[in-house]
């Protein structure tokens, strides 16, 4: 069973690594799903303002300002670009507060500490001199990285990136030892790691 979950688990990153890159990286999905109504919202709010250049991130402010300023008001210290993700993401302005206020008490409470391991881990991966992704910096600080780093490696884990900048990582599953990665750590764990 924590086999299965543990596909499935890495079956979900791989679908989500598959949408990781734009433009001409784009990355696409090896097998079709069913529609996911969200995500068709998500899209049409896009394509209602995009350029020849992508979407324009005035525009999707101009379109979501109502929803933006309205979570501002209970969220001041929330950057505004954040306030845009969760208006993109939900079809009202009740569930888009609702979701940032659920963020909001997560990131203050019980995943404070995973929040602020995750912002020292970026400025470790990003601080190098040539400026490239550090990805050692980033694995070791992962919550659960002692027992998950002797299965997750450089050799079966590569990250690598787009020309656009964005992150891709590939997962080599056949290299994993997943039936005693998962007799150490629960499914919850994997799922905090990743």
């Amino acid at each position: 069973m924590k086999r299965l979950i543990l596909l499935a688990a890495l079956a979900l990153l791989n679908a989500v690594a598959a949408f990781v890159s734009s433009g001409q990286n784009t990355l696409r999905p090896t097998t079709k799903s069913a529609p996911n109504p969200q995500r068709q919202l998500i899209d049409s709010r896009l394509q209602a303002t995009k350029s020849s250049g992508g979407a324009n991130v005035n525009s999707l402010l101009s379109a979501n300002r109502a929803t933006i300023d309205a979570m501002g008001k209970e969220f001041p210290d929330v950057p505004e670009i954040t306030r845009l993700r969760f208006a993109l993401a939900f079809s009202s302005q009740a569930e888009a507060k609702r979701a940032l206020r659920e963020s909001v008490a997560f990131r203050k409470g019980v995943g404070r500490s995973l929040v602020e391991s995750a912002a020292k881990a970026y400025e470790e991966a990003t601080s190098n001199t040539n400026g490239g992704w550090d990805n050692e910096a980033v694995r070791v600080a992962a919550p659960h990285a002692a027992s998950i780093n002797r299965f997750i490696t450089p050799k079966n884990i590569l990250t690598l990136s787009a020309d656009n900048g964005d992150l891709i990582y590939v997962i080599r599953a056949s290299l994993i030892n997943d039936r005693m990665l998962m007799n150490r750590v629960t499914v919850k764990q994997m799922g905090e790691f990743f």
